[in-house]
C-alpha cells in the first residue's frame, strides 16, 4: 500500500522536526533560566549597592527554602519601609521559577527523544519493516502518536513557564 520510499520520508521528517523543535524548546528553556539568574544577580546588587550588606547577601545564599522564607518574613516585619526583605523575596521567587523550569521541561525533552531513536531505528531497519505492512503501519501511528504527545507537553510546559 505503501511507496518503498514512504517510510524513508516519513521517518527522515520526523526527525528533523523533532530535532528542530527539540533546539527551539531547549533555547527557550535556557533563555528563561539565564532571565532569572540575571533577576538574581540584579537583586544582588541592589542588596549591595543600596544597603552595603555583603554578609546579609552571602548569608541569605546558605539557607535553605524553609529559612530563606523566615528571614523575608523577618525582614519585612522589623523594615517593613526598607525594600531589603522585596530584594529578597524577588531573588527567591526567581529561585523557584528556575526549579520549576528545570522540572517542567524534562518530560517533553523524553519524548522528542524517545520519537528519535523511535524514528531512527524504523529508518535503520526500514527494508525489513517493509516486508510487513502492519508493523510499518504500526511504527508510523507510534512515531506520530509520540510526535503529537511531545508537542502536547511542550505546549503546556511553554504556558506554564510563561504564566509565571
Amino acid at each position: 500500500m505503501f511507496s518503498e520510499i514512504t517510510g524513508y520520508y516519513f521517518f527522515s521528517s520526523i526527525i528533523q522536526v523533532e530535532a528542530a523543535i527539540f533546539s527551539i524548546y531547549g533555547l527557550f528553556i535556557v533563555f528563561k533560566i539565564q532571565i532569572c539568574k540575571a533577576n538574581i544577580d540584579t537583586c544582588k546588587n541592589l542588596l549591595f549597592m543600596k544597603f552595603n550588606k555583603l554578609h546579609m547577601i552571602s548569608d541569605f545564599e546558605k539557607k535553605n527554602d524553609s529559612q530563606k522564607e523566615e528571614y523575608i518574613t523577618e525582614k519585612a516585619k522589623s523594615a517593613p519601609d526598607e525594600p531589603i526583605a522585596y530584594q529578597f523575596r524577588q531573588w527567591l521567587d526567581n529561585q523557584y521559577s528556575i526549579a520549576k523550569i528545570k522540572s517542567s521541561f524534562r518530560s517533553p525533552l523524553v519524548l522528542l527523544i524517545t520519537g528519535m531513536i523511535t524514528d531512527a531505528v524504523a529508518l535503520i531497519f526500514m527494508q525489513t519493516i517493509q516486508r510487513l505492512f502492519i508493523l510499518e503501519s504500526i511504527l508510523y501511528a507510534i512515531s506520530l502518536g509520540i510526535f503529537i504527545v511531545a508537542i502536547i507537553q511542550i505546549y503546556r510546559s511553554i504556558t506554564k513557564i510563561i504564566l509565571e
